[in-house]
Parts: structure tokens; C-alpha cells; sequence
């Protein structure tokens, strides 16, 4: 077998890819806090809060109920999604999505707040019961919408993307 050598590497005539940084626009807490104080239906404030300081999937954070709750150690135990498609409850995106999820005092004062009007409203209330409510396919996709409304061009969260919300 007889080697051959090439004088010119002739890769060199493509030249350079140009790398180009992707420009992300990360919102401020101040910016976050007009926005969210602008949605205006029942409970939308509450949910993106929750999703903004934890990091929760829209889906996750839905399908949250009372029993995932650790007010003690201000811990939320996050095992299922609402998949937007079937309306159903089911495992979580990824395996690695399963866990506790640590949240701030004043997140816990918010959910507790929930838990009280919740109970003083609703007739057999108990910890089974889901923290934003049964939540109509109509109302994923309308919460969905105004985040990506009120978010647009901003990363607020780690995977709130318009594939996530939409």
C-alpha cells in the first residue's frame, strides 16, 4: 500500500465558522415583578411566581397537589406533568425532573395563603387535591399564551422557551 501525501490541506479554502453568541436577554427581578402584576386571572400571579423561583415546567407546576407540599422544610415534591396533548397526568419530562425542589419562605407564605382560601372555599377539601385547581386544557394553553406575552424575548426561567409553553 503506498501512502500519499497531500502538499495543500484543502480544508484551508472553506475558511472559519463564524461563531456567533446568542444574545439573551435576562429579565431583572423588578421587571418580572410588573409583568407578573399585570396577569390578571385567578391564580396566574401565584403560578408564575412559583414557576420563576423554582424552576418548575408549566406542566409541573399544574400538576402540583397540596400532598407535594413540605411547608416544614419549604420543600415541593415534584413527580408527574399535565401533558398539554392528552390533559392527563403523567411521569415528568425527564427522570432527572423527579425530586425535591427547595422554594423561598415567601413562596411557602404564597402557597399557604392558596391552601386557606382553598379550604374555606371548596367542600371536601383535602391534600389530594391539585394546588391551582383542576386546570382545563383551555387554561394550560391561555397561561401558556400570557407567559410567552409577557416574557417575550426575556429568560426568566432555565426551559421557559415557546417550545415548552406552546
Amino acid at each position: 500500500m503506498e501512502i500519499v501525501r497531500v502538499k495543500v490541506d484543502p480544508t484551508l479554502a472553506a475558511g472559519l465558522i463564524q461563531r456567533v453568541r446568542p444574545n439573551i436577554n435576562f429579565i431583572r427581578r423588578e421587571d418580572f415583578d410588573h409583568r407578573v402584576n399585570g396577569l390578571e386571572h385567578l391564580h396566574y400571579q401565584e403560578l408564575a411566581r412559583l414557576l420563576f423561583y423554582t424552576g418548575l415546567r408549566v406542566g409541573e407546576g399544574l400538576a402540583l397537589k397540596w400532598s407535594d407540599m413540605n411547608f416544614e422544610e419549604n420543600l415541593l415534591h415534584v413527580n408527574k406533568t399535565i401533558d398539554i396533548a392528552t390533559r392527563k397526568i403523567t411521569t415528568t419530562k425527564t427522570k432527572g425532573s423527579v425530586g425535591y425542589v427547595p422554594f423561598p419562605a415567601f413562596i411557602g407564605e404564597m402557597l399557604e395563603h392558596i391552601k386557606k382560601e382553598s379550604a374555606e372555599k371548596i367542600y371536601g377539601f383535602n391534600n389530594d387535591m391539585f394546588v391551582f385547581g383542576i386546570v382545563p386544557h383551555t387554561t394550560i394553553h391561555t397561561f401558556a399564551n400570557i407567559l410567552n406575552a409577557f416574557f417575550l424575548n426575556c429568560e426568566f426561567m432555565t426551559y421557559v422557551t415557546a417550545t415548552h409553553l406552546t
